[in-house]
């Protein structure tokens, strides 16, 4: 893997990469802005290098913060670099990004909107569902509601899908699934309802009910 090289340009720190002029943020300033933009490249040197990743701990989130754009250069989020955002409340996602769980964006009460850039080959949002392009595998809940019907097609539920969701009570899973990952159903406090049909190949969660 080569070295990356750091430079301070501004309020930003970057991590350099001189054979293929990519760039991570290892320093990033938002300051009190409520919509802020990642940038997609940076001059330096008179050389133009694409942003690419942001290192964990770059920005010191504000609580100003209301939407946030990640460009098409971005191929990579970090779980825990976006959390606890008390006002944020949307985001949109480029064509780059491979990868999102319930990790991403948690503990951010207001956000309801997640926007995935119609030509990402990787993700997408169907019926308030985060999916793979392929409609497969369910990544992520975005909405808060009573009752979730994962549509027809859907084998495989990501690790922590539903991960404190204190308005789901109900969850209908499709024939088509065969998998549900890893504390799918952690800190639910109101479910009462799950559907799963009969075949599932492995179940590596505990349900935990709410009160009737």
């Amino acid at each position: 893997m080569t070295e990356r090289r750091e430079y301070r340009k501004g309020r930003y720190v970057y991590l350099l990469d001189d054979n293929d002029h990519t760039a991570w943020i290892k320093q990033g300033h938002i300051g009190r802005c409520k919509t802020y933009r990642i940038p997609s490249s940076v001059n330096i040197e008179g050389v133009r290098f694409i942003v690419t990743s942001v290192e964990l701990g770059a920005y010191k989130c504000p609580h100003t913060l209301q939407h946030l754009i990640f460009p098409d250069t971005i191929d990579y989020i970090d779980e825990d670099e976006f959390s606890h955002l008390p006002n944020l409340r949307s985001v949109y996602i480029g064509k780059g990004v491979q990868y999102l769980n319930n990790w991403h964006f948690r503990c951010c009460p207001k956000l309801h909107s997640i926007t995935i850039d119609r030509h990402n080959p990787h993700l997408k949002v169907q019926d308030g569902l985060v999916l793979t392009q392929d409609g497969t595998t369910l990544l992520r809940s975005l909405f808060r509601r009573r009752e979730l019907i994962i549509p027809e097609g859907v084998t495989r539920v990501e690790k922590v899908a539903f991960w404190y969701d204190d308005k789901l009570e109900s969850i209908i899973f499709p024939t088509s699934i065969c998998e549900i990952g890893d504390s799918s159903f952690s800190d639910i406090p109101n479910l009462k309802k799950v559907v799963i049909p009969k075949g599932v190949e492995k179940q590596m969660c505990n349900i935990p009910f709410g009160k009737n």
